[in-house]
């Protein structure tokens, strides 16, 4: 093991992690990955929520529970895939919809049960129309058998078929749930991408543009190869890390700029395996130390972490 590596994996482990990978949140138990949030219990990768209940993947929504990759909610549950939607529960794939139960690729309907499909609806029962006293009536009266309106809503599903993929506002794009992108090859829950690929849960922060490989990130622009990074700008082999600028291997850093291989440094500038150098010197050495990770293979952040019960061995 080289020195270089040595000192790298004993900066890492030279303190304990935090138990959880949040950020200005107020009364959030038992969650991981929760920002800007108030209230929130049992929750995971959340943002800008407030008394929300096991949640994942969801951001800006109030008083919902049991959700998943949902944005811009209220009053909604059990459901996966919602964006600006009001009081519906267990549907699936619906925008901007109120006050729907088991449905599912909706768009601007509301008061539909059963439903599958829609666009522009109201007053719905299976994909049926009806005035609003009788759908009211109808509505109470299957209520009491979901079984039933599961068995119809899927019946309705098999017979008009399923999307191959769910793409919104976007046009020369490869992968699945993607909002407001352009140019993005395999890519997976990722809003505002452009000129990207292989991008995955992506949408809490606008803006990735021409960035590769990265899981969990927001507002990064010329990055790759990185897990959580939030707000960064040519920056590569990062982890748990936010505002980085011109970073390379570095974990769990905040507001840092020009640092590389470096682990717990906030505000930080011109810094190699925390040690602070002068600018010109700092490039030389950044060099250097590129060509023995080569050597080592070290071809990721993950490689450099190492094994937390080998890697002083």
């Amino acid at each position: 093991m080289s020195d270089y590596l040595k000192t790298f994996r004993d900066l890492y482990y030279s303190q304990p992690f935090k138990d959880v990978q949040s950020y200005n949140t107020d009364n959030c138990p038992y969650g991981d990955f929760i920002f800007n949030s108030k209230d929130c219990y049992l929750s995971f990768e959340l943002g800008g929520s407030q008394n929300c209940l096991m949640m994942d993947n969801c951001m800006k929504c109030q008083d919902c529970a049991d959700c998943s990759y949902t944005k811009y909610c209220q009053l909604c549950s059990n459901s996966l895939h919602l964006e600006h939607c009001y009081d519906c529960h267990f549907c699936h794939y619906a925008n901007n919809c109120l006050n729907c139960l088991y449905s599912a690729e909706l768009f601007n309907c509301h008061d539909c049960l059963g439903c599958y499909g829609l666009k522009h609806q109201q007053y719905r029962i299976f994909n049926q129309p009806f005035a609003k006293d009788d759908y009211e009536a109808k509505y109470r009266e299957l209520l009491v058998e979901p079984e039933k309106i599961q068995a119809e809503l899927q019946a309705l599903k098999n017979r008009l078929g399923y999307r191959a993929n769910y793409l919104r506002n976007s046009d020369n794009c490869a992968g699945d749930y993607l909002v407001d992108c352009h140019n993005c090859y395999e890519c997976y829950d990722v809003n505002n991408g452009q000129d990207s690929a292989y991008l995955q849960d992506c949408f809490y922060a606008s803006h990735k543009e021409d960035c590769f490989d990265i899981e969990n990130g927001g507002g990064l622009e010329l990055c790759s190869n990185s897990y959580s990074l939030g707000y960064g700008y040519n920056s590569h082999f990062c982890l748990f890390s936010t505002t980085m600028n011109n970073c390379q291997y570095c974990a769990r850093c905040r507001n840092c700029t020009d640092c590389f291989a470096s682990v717990y440094l906030k505000d930080k500038k011109f810094y190699i395996l925390n040690q602070p150098y002068e600018e010109a010197e700092y490039w030389r050495k950044v060099a250097e130390i590129k060509a023995e990770f080569a050597k080592q293979g070290i071809i990721d952040i993950y490689g450099l972490v190492g094994d937390p019960v080998t890697s002083n061995q």
